[in-house]
């Protein structure tokens, strides 16, 4: 009778273990942009930013867009932040002139560079500008 019980109870356990894991259960984070936006994104950054901010984003007369400078400037911080720089003072020439479309798709690509992932299509009208950029980029193996 013991034995059996003790079989019954492990093979529970072996149930409520998530596979392919000998630990916590780790949750898939959503992503931030979809991978058409970042791809439109980056043709739109080529041509309205890369003059100042770098062909790769790592800064040039503008601040670099990408790498540890971006993740000390905006990680930590909402989405919205970002937004609202892009948004309304881009670029210092023409500060807001860059149409709400446009400007979403190179904040996508800004997202891609910096090593977020893809998922959804990112928009203003959703939650994703109440996320938080993360401190630093992501380390996926």
């Amino acid at each position: 009778m013991r034995f059996s019980v003790l079989v019954t109870t492990v093979a529970l356990l072996a149930l409520l273990r998530p596979v392919g894991s000998s630990s916590a259960r780790t949750v898939q984070e959503p992503g931030w942009y979809s991978n058409a936006q970042a791809d439109s994104g980056a043709d739109a950054y080529y041509h309205r930013c890369a003059a100042c901010h770098g062909v790769h984003l790592e800064g040039h007369k503008g601040m670099a867009l990408a790498g540890p400078k971006f993740f000390s400037r905006y990680g930590g911080k909402k989405v919205s932040k970002l937004w609202l720089d892009l948004s309304t003072k881009m670029p210092p020439s023409a500060p807001g002139s860059i149409p709400q479309p446009e400007a979403l798709n190179i904040l996508a690509y800004i997202f891609r560079q910096n090593g977020l992932p893809g998922g959804a299509n990112l928009s203003i009208a959703t939650q994703a500008l109440e996320r938080v950029i993360p401190s630093k980029p992501s380390t996926k193996s």
